[in-house]
């Protein structure tokens, strides 16, 4: 006899859609990434943004502190990576990326 798991009422995932089509718009709507040049894009992805900016430059999974460091084990591999892949596809720190 198989036992059968209990589903969610309908209106939970109309509240989790409507949710999360809210959060898209406000990301839209009011400019939540908001890239300062300033400090040299840090705060985008602090050491794992630098990381990303030197694998989309072919420089290897290096430099966590955007200066120039060199070959690096300071974070984990995956979202560096990703964060490479979506520099790569959309440009380093530009808006389409964020």
């Amino acid at each position: 006899m198989r036992s059968q798991s209990p589903k969610l009422p309908k209106f939970v995932w109309q509240a989790v859609l409507l949710s999360l089509a809210l959060q898209v718009a406000a990301i839209a709507l009011l400019g939540q990434y908001r890239i300062r040049a300033t400090d040299n894009h840090f705060g985008f992805g602090w050491e794992m943004g630098c990381i990303g900016r030197a694998l989309a430059e072919g420089r290897g999974f290096s430099d966590p502190y955007c200066r120039g460091a060199g070959p690096s084990a300071w974070e984990p591999p995956l979202y560096p990576y990703l964060i490479g892949g979506v520099f790569t596809l959309f440009g380093i720190y530009s808006v389409a990326s964020a």
